[in-house]
C-alpha cells in the first residue's frame, strides 16, 4: 500500500543542513549594480536581478548613463516582520552599524563581561560606562552615485522603480534634503546609519502612480533568461506589470500557466522534471505538471501549510518518492526542534498536514 511506503520514507527521510553565512550576491546591467546581502540562496536574489533590469531599461528610456546602486538588506531572519524600509540618497554608498555595549562582573566567572545595551535605553541611562562601536562598510567604489538601499524579505518591482524615477528627476532635491537616519537591526543593542531622505517623502514617492515607470513595468523580464526555445520541457517565470508569471516552455513554445504576486520558492524537482513546484509565500503552494498522456498541463489547488507561532521563514524544498509521491520539506532556521515533512499525492492533489489522522482514516477496518 503507498500510504506505508510514504510512511518508510518518511521514517528515513535525509534532511539537508543547511550552513549560515551572511554573502553578497552582485550583479551589473548597465550602469546600474545590484547587491543583494542574504544568508542563504533565496529565490529573492533572482527577484533583485529583476528589479535591476528594469532599472536598467529606465535609465536607458530616459537617457541616463552614472552609476546607480540597488543595495537589498534581506531580513531572511524575519526581525522587521513583513514591513520594508527604503533609503534614497545621490552620493556614497557607505552606511554605517552602530552597536551599544557595558562592561558588566560576572561572579560566576569572577570577571567582567561585555552586555549588549538597548538602543531603545540609551536616552535613558547615564552613558558614563558604555562603549559605543561603529563598523562603517566599504563602499562599492569611490564614485557618487544614486543609492536606493532597502532592508525587507521581498522587494516591490514598482517603489523601487518609483524612487528610482524621482532620483533621476530631482537631483538637486535629493542632495539638498539628505539628512542622517537610523534603523534598528537584527539586535536590540545594534542600529543602522544612514544617508537619505526623509521617510515622509520616500513612503510618499513609492506610492505615486507615474506613468513611465508603468510604461518600464509593461514589459517582460525573465527570471533566469529568455524562456528557452529548445524542444525539451523546462519551466521559470517572467515579471510584468508588478506580477510574475509562472511558465512551460516546450517544442519552442511558451505558455502562461499562472500569475502570482510573489515568487518566494520555486522548485523543480531533478528527478521528476514534469512537475515544478512554485510558493507564494514561505507557507503557501501551488504544483504544476505537465500530463504526458493528454499532452497537456495541470495546476493545483492553492495548498497552505500550517503555520506556528513561533515559526520563523523557512525554506520549502521538494522531493519526489515514488509515482505521484513527493515530500515537501520545511527547514526552520534557528531553530534546533526536528524539521517539519508534509506528503503531497499529486494525483487526489491532497497535501496531507497531519499523516497519523490521515492513515486512520483511510486504513480498512479489518473487523
Amino acid at each position: 500500500m503507498r500510504h506505508i511506503l510514504v510512511l518508510v520514507f518518511l521514517t528515513i527521510f535525509l534532511v539537508e543542513s543547511y550552513a549560515h553565512t551572511d554573502r553578497y550576491f552582485t550583479y551589473k546591467f548597465e550602469n546600474v549594480t545590484v547587491r543583494f546581502k542574504t544568508g542563504f540562496r533565496y529565490e529573492e536574489i533572482n527577484n533583485s536581478r529583476i528589479i535591476g533590469q528594469y532599472a536598467s531599461l529606465l535609465c536607458k528610456q530616459m537617457k541616463y548613463e552614472q552609476p546607480v546602486l540597488l543595495d537589498f538588506i534581506h531580513d531572511y531572519g524575519n526581525s522587521y516582520k513583513g514591513e520594508n524600509y527604503s533609503f534614497l540618497n545621490i552620493g556614497s554608498d557607505k552606511y554605517s552599524r552602530v552597536s551599544y555595549y557595558k562592561s558588566v562582573y560576572d561572579s560566576t566567572i569572577n570577571e567582567n563581561v561585555y552586555q549588549m545595551v538597548p538602543h531603545s535605553k540609551i536616552n535613558e541611562l547615564n552613558l558614563c560606562g558604555i562603549e559605543k562601536e561603529v563598523y562603517s562598510t566599504e563602499p562599492i567604489d569611490s564614485l557618487q552615485k544614486i543609492v536606493i538601499r532597502q532592508f525587507g524579505f521581498h522587494f516591490d518591482v514598482k517603489y523601487t522603480l518609483n524612487l528610482l524615477y524621482y532620483a533621476l528627476n530631482n537631483p538637486i532635491e535629493v542632495i539638498s534634503s539628505t539628512q542622517k537616519d537610523t534603523l534598528c537591526s537584527y539586535l536590540p543593542n545594534m542600529y543602522y546609519e544612514l544617508n537619505t531622505i526623509s521617510k515622509l517623502k520616500v513612503d510618499s514617492v513609492k506610492l505615486l502612480e507615474l506613468k513611465d515607470v508603468k510604461n518600464i513595468l509593461g514589459q517582460k523580464v525573465y527570471a533566469k533568461g529568455d524562456s528557452l526555445k529548445n524542444n525539451q520541457l523546462s519551466y521559470s517565470y517572467f515579471a510584468k506589470d508588478n506580477r510574475y508569471s509562472i511558465i512551460a516552455c516546450y517544442q519552442g513554445e511558451e505558455l502562461i500557466l499562472d500569475t502570482l504576486n510573489q515568487v518566494y520558492s520555486f522548485a523543480i524537482n531533478d528527478e521528476y522534471r514534469q512537475t515544478v513546484f512554485v510558493f507564494e509565500t514561505p507557507n503557501s503552494f501551488k504544483c504544476y505538471e505537465k500530463d504526458g498522456f493528454l499532452n497537456e498541463f495541470k495546476k493545483s489547488k492553492l495548498h497552505d501549510i500550517p503555520v506556528e507561532s513561533n515559526d520563523l521563514i523557512v525554506f520549502s524544498n521538494v522531493k519526489w518518492i515514488a509515482d505521484d509521491i513527493f515530500l515537501i520539506n520545511r527547514n526552520y532556521l534557528f531553530d534546533t526542534s526536528p524539521f517539519k515533512v508534509y506528503p503531497y499525492l499529486m494525483k487526489e492533489d491532497v497535501l496531507i498536514t497531519d499523516f497519523e489522522e490521515y492513515i486512520r482514516m483511510h486504513r480498512k477496518n479489518e473487523n
